[in-house]
């Protein structure tokens, strides 16, 4: 959704729902069994199961559990929770308030389908007491969201004039299906590393190549192909893959969703020949008559 001029809200997805169940044993054989969604957090501490449900999840809480929010133990949901983007909370909850919304208590972090961001529980106009109508808005703070399309990646909202300067260090290089969006390098004063992230979108690939250097991938999300020294390899989430100097190595998302990584290396990649593409090279020793290895 593009916000207008003055509201300060960009509605990014349904970000995650809560539901209160009477017997949480049944309701997770059913959500974990049946419909496969894994788990992705547990507080013990509120007694809350946070099960992935695609890009978003879906909460279970027992209905005796605690919540902040009025008449909860009446309630089959308690409330559902639309990320948005934006890093100034205060500045939408103004602009609520000024719309003559409710809102319930304060604006606090919680913990949603992307990660731990502030949030403020509002109430729509059907949201009487015991009414399951609330819903959090979460602004996307301190975590990497990956590459909207092109267009809405490029668009810029504020004035040409006046802003903050932005460069290479909090840019994103975007190349065949593929994504990467710097973390740590020399611009904040690394010397021997580099960590970054890696979104490979649907059909993503990076064809079969090596480095001066080594390479650590630690998989966050996704299931991807991977070919390293010429064994093919499943890649999913929780896995690691370390490729040393000279490993060769190639990945392609044939999976139906984006697949996500850390990627660290080193010692930092020099300037020129970072990268060796194997069938270029092959092709090039072939056409000079030496060994294709």
């Amino acid at each position: 959704m593009t916000a207008s001029k003055d509201n300060p809200l960009r509605i990014r997805e349904l970000d995650h729902v809560v539901l209160r169940v009477r017997d949480v044993k049944a309701s997770l054989a059913f959500y974990q069994d049946v419909l496969g969604l894994p788990l992705a957090n547990y507080n013990e501490a509120i007694s809350l199961w946070q099960l992935k449900c695609g890009t978003g999840m879906i909460d279970i809480q027992p209905l005796t559990g605690d919540s902040p929010l009025p008449e909860y133990g009446k309630r089959h949901l308690d409330h559902f929770c639309i990320g948005v983007d934006g890093r100034n909370l205060g500045e939408i909850v103004a602009y609520l308030k000024a719309k003559g919304v409710e809102m319930i208590g304060e604006p606090m972090p919680r913990r949603g389908a992307r990660g731990v961001g502030l949030s403020i529980y509002v109430v729509d106009p059907d949201g009487t007491v015991g009414h399951p109508n609330g819903f959090v808005v979460v602004p996307s703070v301190g975590h990497y969201d990956g590459t909207p399309p092109q267009a809405e990646a490029l668009r810029v909202a504020d004035p040409a004039r006046g802003r903050a300067p932005a460069g290479m260090d909090s840019a994103i290089l975007a190349y065949s299906g593929i994504s990467v969006k710097m973390l740590v390098d020399r611009s904040i004063g690394a010397d021997l590393l580099t960590v970054f992230t890696v979104d490979y979108e649907e059909n993503g690939a990076a064809q079969i190549h090596d480095h001066p250097f080594e390479e650590t991938y630690f998989f966050l999300d996704g299931e991807i192909e991977g070919v390293i020294d010429g064994q093919t390899h499943t890649l999913r989430a929780g896995d690691i893959l370390f490729a040393g100097v000279g490993v060769t190595h190639g990945f392609f998302n044939t999976s139906p969703g984006r697949v996500r990584w850390i990627e660290t290396q080193a010692p930092q990649p020099p300037a020129r020949h970072a990268y060796r593409w194997a069938d270029q090279w092959q092709r090039l020793a072939r056409a000079e008559g030496g060994d294709p290895r």
